[in-house]
Formats: structure tokens, sequence, C-alpha cells
């Protein structure tokens, strides 16, 4: 997800979109969920494609500028495709002396580079997405690839594991499940799909900063759902529009806009007194710059 990658280069780096600067991370403990989120939803992305998943042993301690680093494979997580040798190579940028970082100085960074340190590697295409020697992300990780794994088997089950989500602190999983529903349980069923990642909109475990993207996946298949899935992916969306969070009320507007666009009579689903509410954020939203004035949903929302 390019605005969660993009959101998270905002708290460290220059001018990027106004709408991913009104997404900044308030606190540290919201810092450290968005970082989560987006550990999960690198693994996600790896995992619906081909891919692999295994933890080593560093055997290069002080690797040379365009050299591989050598790894000795202790347990595969997860392989699809290619198997994963004994011993593997991967590519290596020092992230503290790239320039432009590419995808291995981003896979590197934060890895403590001492012969025989444990590493977890996510592996995609032939170069490290991702790769941690810290034991609590590698936990996730773990995790992650044992979900996708027990999904491979039992795909219903992915109901019961978003229900979980409201009882327990895991955005990383969230992240996985929304990568999941997106790019594979969609295509089968797609009333299932959005009435799961409708319930992620819901999850505390899913920040701010990524429901945007959720929204914007949900709309696109609102033409394929039934009558009774549109129903509920517009309560949902209202339910955010009129939330007082400028942060959640600006994707669910957005989203009711781009569903209004292309039918109208949605707008009959939403009472008066929840139009009402989303009226009122829609000002406040436009008052301050973060959304632009939108005529055809203001005529919906009786905005004078």
């Amino acid at each position: 997800m390019k605005t969660l990658l993009l959101a998270i280069l905002a708290t460290v780096s220059g001018p990027i979109h106004a709408q991913v600067m009104e997404n900044q991370p308030r606190t540290a403990k919201e810092a450290e969920q968005l970082r989560r989120y987006v550990l999960g939803d690198t693994v996600g992305e790896c995992l619906v494609g081909k891919c692999a998943i295994f933890t080593g042993y560093l055997l290069t301690s002080v690797p040379q500028p365009g050299e591989p680093v050598a790894i000795q494979v202790s347990e595969r997580l997860f392989v699809s495709g290619d198997p994963i040798p004994d011993t593997i190579r991967l590519s290596y940028e020092d992230p503290a002396e790239a320039v432009k970082p590419s995808q291995a100085a981003r896979a590197w960074e934060g890895v403590a580079l001492q012969r025989n340190t444990l590493v977890t590697v996510v592996f995609e295409g032939g170069e490290p997405a991702l790769v941690t020697s810290t034991p609590q992300d590698a936990e996730l990780i773990r995790a992650i690839a044992s979900e996708a794994l027990r999904l491979q088997e039992s795909p219903g089950e992915i109901r019961d594991q978003v229900a979980t989500l409201s009882q327990i602190d895991n955005p990383a999983m969230a992240a996985f499940l929304a990568v999941h529903l997106e790019r594979i349980d969609t295509t089968d069923d797609p009333d299932t799909s959005v009435t799961l990642l409708s319930q992620l909109l819901d999850s505390e475990n899913v920040p701010p900063e990524a429901r945007e993207d959720i929204v914007d996946h949900v709309v696109l298949d609102y033409d394929r759902l039934t009558g009774g899935g549109r129903a509920t992916l517009v309560s949902r969306l209202a339910e955010m529009g009129k939330n007082s969070d400028p942060r959640l009320a600006g994707p669910g507007i957005r989203g009711l806009g781009k569903i209004g666009a292309s039918d109208n009579s949605m707008w009959a689903l939403i009472p008066s007194d929840a139009r009402a509410g989303i009226a009122q954020s829609y000002r406040a939203l436009v008052g301050r710059s973060a959304m632009r004035r939108d005529s055809a949903l203001e005529s919906a929302l009786g905005v004078q």
C-alpha cells in the first residue's frame, strides 16, 4: 500500500501528498501501530504472490559494497515458488549510505549485521522485501506465515480470524488479512470479502492511514455486490463519514462520493439524520482544506 509507506516516510522526511500529511501519526503509540501494520502489509503482499519466508544465521558480518550477504537457512516458514537452498546469498545495500534507497536498502533497515545473528527474511522476486533481527517483529512474521498456511487449508476460517481482532492487539495480522481479502477472496466472493473488509474498518488494529486504502478497494467492488452487500458497505461508510475524527470521516465521505457518482440511488440507503452528520463532517474537512469541494456530493447531502 503506497499510502501507508508514504505515511511512514512522512514522519522522517520531506513534503509529501497533503492527504498523507493530514494522516500522520499523532503519538508514539499510533506511529508504532502504523509501523506494525506496514510490516504486515509487506508480508501479506509477498504471501499472496510467489515468495518465501525463512529464518537463518548471518554468515557475513561486514558486507562489501555491491556484495551479497550470505545466510545459513535454519527454518523455512513459507515457500511458494522455487525452493530455498541451505545457504542463500541476498543482495545488500547499506541503508545509511544509500542516497536513493533501493528495495534492498529498505529491506535491511535496522538489521544488526553481526556474524551468527538470527534473522527472519521475507524473500520475493529474487530480492529481500524485509529482513529483521528483532525478535518481536520475527514473531509477527512467523504468526502471519502460519496463518497464511492455515487459510490455504481452510479458507473459510478467515471469518473467525477477522472476528478475533476485536479481542487482540495485532495490527500486523490485520494488514495481512486485508491484503488476503483484497487480493484473493474478492475474486470468488466479493460480498463476503467486502463484508469482512468493512469489519476491519471497525477494528482498532487498523490505523486511520490504512482505512483510505481499504475504502478505495471496496468501492471498486461495489458494482459486483448484491443488494445486501451494497447496503452493508454504504452503512459502514456512512458511520465513518459522520465520525468526529477527520482521519476516519474523510475516507468514509470520499468512498460515498465515489459510489454516488455512479449510483445516485445509494443515498436512499442512508437515514436523513446520518446524512446530516456526514454533511457536518464534510463542511469541517473542506474548511480545513482536507477535502476538495464536490458539487454532486453537496447536492446529495443538502450542503448549501
